[in-house]
């Protein structure tokens, strides 16, 4: 039997690299089918080889040829039991839904910017979670996050700012 190669380590970042198909630093940890048939052909050799009495140590040897966890290994031979044929596919990537920020016309953007002033003249401070709660209800009935609204008010121009009590509210910025 051939030996495996070493793992090769980079000198500045001391992290290792493999030739397994490992998915990228930014990309979430799922590898592509490619990778799995090949660690479960791999698993397979092994199996019908015979050399291993278990399947413990089938699997064990194998996370160790392809340079994987045993729980990746054990992972992906219950996706090919799952799979009609044995067939793996590729991980679907997640969708984000879309986003309420782009959904806005004119009228509800005005509508928006008109609270905080609204809170002015009420003689209350207005903060992102007061202008929620108030964005909420008709007529507007807002159907976004904190986050969401947060992105519309700095497109509006508005800015938080400091005020005496160290506290931020929301404020139309003077540039403009």
């Amino acid at each position: 039997m051939e030996q495996l190669p070493e793992v090769q380590h980079d000198s500045r970042s001391k992290k290792r690299h493999y030739d397994i198909g490992r998915p990228s630093r930014h990309s979430p940890s799922r590898y592509k089918s490619q990778s799995r048939n090949i660690i479960m052909n791999v698993h397979q050799f092994f199996a019908q080889e015979g050399s291993c009495e278990t399947m413990e140590k089938v699997v064990q040897k194998t996370a160790t040829a392809t340079r994987v966890s045993m729980n990746t290994v054990e992972r992906i031979k219950a996706e090919a039991k799952k799979s009609p044929n044995g067939v793996i596919c590729s991980p679907t990537p997640s969708s984000r839904p879309s986003p309420v920020v782009g959904q806005l016309d004119d009228f509800d953007r005005e509508c928006i910017r008109r609270e905080p002033l609204s809170f002015y003249e009420r003689g209350e401070l207005p903060t992102l979670s007061a202008l929620l709660e108030r964005v909420k209800q008709p007529p507007l009935s807002f159907q976004g996050s904190q986050s969401s609204l947060y992105k519309i008010v700095k497109k509006l121009w508005f800015k938080y700012r400091k005020v005496q009590s160290s506290r931020k509210i929301l404020m139309e910025r003077e540039d403009i």
